[in-house]
């Protein structure tokens, strides 16, 4: 009898241990990139209750995230994509994304993840990256961020996503905890050529502003 009572609790500690790990790859994010934006994107997310993975190049650049609730560091990328269906890439490089290419490399094949795409790049980069991306599996979004770490989680901070609908729907409300989620159509590098034609406006202004410009 001692012996049935020992296997029962055994067999209720596994079953919550595959729940739990069930349910934080059903709700949780993983964030590739662990700069100042990505630490604010994960800082908000869990704020918010998301569960959160966090991975890094540098992974001690994350040690400030490590006794956080919500949030897990992870070292291996392959783990880190396993343990959600959502991931955001936020990783610093050049605008062609050669550096978030090699990272969602890295990554390797997936099934039924989807990819959020935040680091900085051109429309040109997205439409590149999205061959790449679904030849891994993955189902392709990309944007941009219009909001800075201070401001992120509040009502001024604006995030654009685009690629197919059925992809993007769903993250509106998964991702709204960061601020105003908006989906901007089915071409996938619509969500970067807005942002690069409101950076070209607010330089505009400030040119005429400070008087740099005849």
């Amino acid at each position: 009898e001692k012996k049935k009572t020992i296997m029962r609790i055994y067999i209720v500690f596994v079953l919550k241990i595959v729940a739990t790990v069930v349910a934080t790859e059903k709700d949780g994010i993983t964030i590739l990139g662990g700069g100042v934006m990505g630490q604010a994107l994960a800082k908000c997310l869990a704020g918010a209750g998301t569960p959160v993975t966090i991975w890094n190049r540098s992974i001690k650049k994350l040690d400030a995230l490590r006794d956080m609730d919500k949030i897990i560091v992870e070292a291996d990328i392959k783990k880190a994509v396993a343990a959600s269906n959502v991931v955001i890439m936020n990783v610093v490089g050049d605008s062609g994304m050669s550096t978030a290419n090699k990272v969602l490399e890295a990554a390797g094949s997936v099934e039924k993840k989807t990819l959020i795409q935040w680091s900085t790049h051109h429309p040109f980069a997205a439409k590149t990256q999205q061959s790449i991306a679904q030849d891994l599996g993955w189902q392709y979004t990309a944007g941009a961020m219009l909001t800075d770490p201070p401001n992120m989680c509040q009502d001024g901070a604006f995030f654009y996503v685009s690629g197919q609908e059925e992809y993007v729907t769903p993250l509106i409300s998964r991702l709204s905890p960061l601020g105003k989620i908006s989906n901007v159509g089915t071409d996938i590098g619509l969500g970067s050529l807005i942002d690069i034609v409101i950076v070209m406006i607010q330089m505009g202004f400030y040119g005429i502003e400070y008087g740099c410009c005849p």
